[in-house]
């Protein structure tokens, strides 16, 4: 009897289908869908590591100078209790804005080279780097949806708009600064003048009670190349009516009325309403003459109040030692009073804005849980409790007339207005380059030579190389 032979065709497709070649298939297959969603996933990156993590604590990234520290571990820990998942870690930072900034800038830098994540989620943010961090990519945009209008309008209008870079909207608000001028009430009750409101009445009672020897110096600043000088010189600037660049990037340095306001500076000098070495002034060192008793006006930011009437019940760092050359003259705790800068008749006074506020940046590994942080800190609980811990000045426009903080800070309501007048530096991503062009070219004017209107038609070409660049 003869052996059946299988069929042919049989007999190929069963050699074909064997186990380990039918394993092989599955194991493409199985590859080809992993990559489908890597695909998905890095069209989308901001869910990678969400995804990814989804059962562990996501650990948020930030930092903020070491003087605030402090303050911010009894919003932190509030934070984590209320969201379980999410972890934040405060990286060590500078008191010096410009090294925070150059930090945030190297680390920027360096994830878009390794294309990874950045070392930190939330970025602290001066008001002055929105613009050049928001064009370089570097930030999110914060969506309408989870930031709408009706939230943002419970801000400071100015506050909001100091976040937006061409039209989106990249940082909200946590805390304002704004730049006052200090004055003597006791000195100019004593003269028989009333708070001064132009440049010529400053000069005019400075004059006065320094002849009579009733004060050392009229008027103390911050005159050392750096951005105090800028913040200085543009409360000036406003004061007679100029601009420095206007919202179609047209340059005004070279225009009579900042010549006028770089002149006013070097009067300060040349008069001697202003010491010599103003020169080498930062806040602290402009803010020492006032507390001692040394200068009847002094131009610096809204903190510094709290210096001239220490808070009782605002616990002093354990970890700075006290600075005796900061301690202020009793007499002065009752004697002071604020103003926006004086100004040109006919012109409206504006105070310079500053302040800090949180954005997300571009390459957070957990963007959405980033956006919880930050609608968080801005909330109106969060800054109560952190003003209430310090002098910090909140952006929330409900918070100027809380009664427990106004009895803290009595000067609120007052400061309030001259916030909603202030003015802001241009928000340009140049905003770096053309303001050490100001600080170089008015460094060097108020140290002999060129003249103002040399020196401001200089900055004004600098300028608008920069900005044609």
């Amino acid at each position: 009897m003869k052996n059946k032979q299988p069929r042919r065709g049989r007999s190929r497709f069963l050699r074909w289908l064997n186990v380990p070649t039918a394993l092989g298939l599955l194991a493409i297959a199985q590859t080809a869908i992993l990559l489908l969603l890597l695909f998905t996933l890095l069209k989308s990156p901001d869910r990678i590591t969400e995804v990814a993590n989804s059962n562990e604590p996501m650990t948020l990234s930030f930092a903020v100078p070491p003087l605030e520290k402090k303050n911010w571990q009894p919003l932190i820990d509030k934070f984590e209790s209320q969201n379980p998942d999410i972890r934040l870690k405060v990286v060590p930072g500078s008191d010096v804005t410009d090294a925070l900034k150059a930090a945030y800038t190297t680390e920027f830098k360096n994830a878009e080279a390794k294309q990874a994540n950045a070392s930190y989620d939330l970025i602290y943010t001066d008001v002055v780097w929105v613009a050049e961090f928001a064009k370089a990519g570097w930030l999110k945009e914060l969506p309408p949806d989870r930031f709408p209008q009706d939230q943002l309008d419970l801000f400071l209008p100015g506050e909001v708009e100091a976040g937006r870079y061409q039209g989106k909207l990249y940082r909200l608000p946590f805390r304002t600064d704004v730049g006052l001028l200090y004055y003597r009430k006791d000195l100019l009750k004593e003269a028989g003048y009333k708070p001064p409101e132009t440049f010529d009445e400053l000069l005019a009672v400075s004059r006065l009670l320094q002849n009579n020897q009733r004060i050392e110096w009229g008027f103390v600043w911050q005159g050392q190349q750096y951005e105090g000088l800028v913040a200085t010189f543009f409360e000036v600037l406003q004061g007679f009516g100029g601009f420095w660049i206007d919202s179609s990037r047209v340059v005004g340095l070279d225009q009579p009325e900042a010549i006028a306001a770089a002149q006013f500076l070097q009067h300060t000098l040349t008069e001697k309403i202003s010491p010599e070495d103003i020169i080498t002034f930062k806040e602290s060192d402009s803010t020492q003459r006032f507390l001692k008793g040394q200068a009847a006006f002094l131009r610096n930011w809204s903190n510094v109040w709290t210096q001239i009437k220490p808070d009782p019940l605002l616990q002093p760092d354990p970890l700075l030692q006290p600075n005796p050359l900061l301690q202020p003259d009793p007499l002065l705790q009752s004697q002071v009073g604020i103003l926006p800068m004086v100004h040109a008749p006919g012109v409206i006074g504006r105070a310079c804005r500053g302040g800090w506020g949180f954005a997300v940046a571009n390459r957070s590994r957990y963007p959405e849980a980033a956006f919880r942080a930050i609608q968080f800190f801005a909330s109106e609980a969060s800054q109560r409790q952190f003003i209430l811990q310090d002098s910090y000045v909140p952006t929330i426009k409900k918070l100027f007339n809380d009664p427990e903080i106004v009895k803290r800070y009595p000067y609120f309501p007052e400061l309030v207005d001259i916030i909603k007048n202030s003015a802001s530096r241009p928000a340009i991503p140049e905003y770096e380059q053309i303001s050490g062009i100001l600080q170089n070219n008015l460094s060097k004017m108020l140290r002999g030579q060129p003249s103002p209107e040399e020196a401001m038609t200089t900055a004004a070409q600098e300028t608008r190389v920069v900005l044609k660049g």
